[in-house]
């Protein structure tokens, strides 16, 4: 089984990157009911469909970086506009965030490398899940649905 009855319980987060990931996050206790680490878009669909409407997503609103090559870019940005697609279609509440909003929310200290950055949000996400062995894309995407869950956390105490 991967997703019960329970859709409406639910925030999943998601690394649109080539090798992202998936995570699905407890609306009420953050704790991560699952995560995916995806290197192929049929295997990730059906992993989302299989789970039926979670009513929110925070996917990462990605963009083109000034290193990237012209063919990595667009991979990148089709990948993005796979998810937002697939997710619409599905009828999700789709939220995007940058990275940038997201990391500064989970107050992740700046890197001098990317190693050290991937490093530090594998680090910082061990801290909220330690039960669990994160990946780079696992960590990404537990760490956008943390976002998702504080944000959501947030606007019902203020309301």
């Amino acid at each position: 089984m991967m997703f019960d009855d329970r859709n409406d319980e639910y925030i999943l987060g998601i690394d649109p990157g080539a090798k992202g990931g998936l995570a699905l996050l407890d609306k009420e206790t953050g704790k991560i009911e699952e995560t995916y680490s995806f290197d192929n878009f049929e295997n990730a669909a059906e992993f989302v469909r299989e789970g039926g409407i979670h009513k929110v997503c925070f996917l990462e609103k990605v963009h083109a970086m000034p290193q990237q090559g012209v063919s990595s870019t667009f991979k990148f940005g089709t990948n993005f506009g796979f998810w937002q697609g697939l997710l619409l279609g599905l009828g999700y509440e789709i939220e995007l965030v940058g990275p940038q909003v997201w990391q500064s929310d989970l107050y992740l200290p700046k890197a001098s490398s990317k190693t050290e950055h991937k490093n530090n949000l594998k680090q910082r996400a061990s801290e909220f899940w330690p039960e669990i062995k994160f990946t780079h894309a696992i960590a990404d995407a537990a760490l956008i649905a943390r976002y998702g869950f504080n944000t959501l956390s947030n606007s019902e105490n203020s309301a």
